[in-house]
């Protein structure tokens, strides 16, 4: 089965994986939230991939999101 698997960059500090996946079921079913994170630390390295079941949402979000204005942050998709 194909899912939809969109890149999010520049995410504000604060905005991790149950903040991310809440905001972004608006436009379908989350079905993975990936923060990507310092090994050594495990801070976030400022950016994440969210998974959809549709592959059609992840296309809309990747488009609606990319320097969507989020926290004083451009996202980028």
């Amino acid at each position: 089965e194909k899912r939809g698997v969109v890149y999010i960059g520049h995410i504000p500090f604060g905005f991790y994986e149950q903040q991310m996946r809440s905001y972004f079921a608006q436009f379908g079913s989350v079905t993975r939230v990936r923060v990507s994170r310092s090994p050594k630390t495990g801070r976030p390295r400022g950016y994440a991939f969210v998974e959809f079941l549709e592959p059609e949402v992840a296309e809309i979000v990747a488009e609606t999101m990319n320097n969507y204005l989020l926290f004083d942050r451009l996202l980028v998709c």
